[in-house]
């Protein structure tokens, strides 16, 4: 990692804290936040993945794939912005899918890592464990606003704890003779 990207990680992971401490803030009224934020990072995440495929995916193998990810990641972020003021479920509901796959992906990475005696599989564990633990709490606490405000908060604190910690990790370079 260059020092312009951990620089890049350090300040998104402070902002990702500021903006856990708003939603702290803000309670209830966090919900329009939530939507917000979920509707641009899907948008955002869709645009990086169509313009990638439209500069290099396209002569990929496998490349198509990038544009349907990007294409339906992109309509999920549009449908989210058109539906965030109507109903407060499909946030929540939103959440849960997010914190389950994302959950259900580290644990499995984290197995794969373990198995291949990596030196961090614990907090690929531990966060895959988390974001189970969250995408639970999402689904029970369903109909009570506050606590699902403070879920995303949660998990948004944890990532950009994370998101910093590995700003300033060693990375490991590989020479070959």
């Amino acid at each position: 990692m260059t020092r312009i990207q951990r620089v890049k990680s350090v300040v998104t992971g402070v902002l990702m804290l500021l903006s856990a401490a708003v939603l702290g803030i803000l309670g209830i009224d966090g919900y329009s936040f939530i939507a917000l934020m979920l509707s641009l990072s899907f948008l955002i995440y869709g645009i990086r993945r169509l313009v990638y495929y439209f500069r290099m995916g396209r002569h990929m193998v496998g490349g198509r794939s990038l544009l349907y990810i990007g294409v339906i990641t992109f309509d999920l972020g549009v449908f989210t912005l058109s539906i965030a003021d109507d109903s407060q479920v499909f946030i929540v509901l939103y959440l849960f899918v997010v914190h389950l796959i994302s959950g259900g992906l580290g644990v499995a990475q984290g197995v794969q890592a373990k198995m291949t005696d990596a030196p961090l599989w614990k907090s690929g564990m531990g966060g895959g464990i988390l974001n189970l633990l969250l995408a639970l709490a999402c689904l029970a606490f369903v109909w009570v606003p506050d606590v699902v405000v403070y879920v995303y908060a949660v998990g948004l604190a944890y990532a950009a704890v994370l998101r910093i910690a590995s700003a300033f990790r060693r990375t490991a370079i590989i020479y070959i003779p």
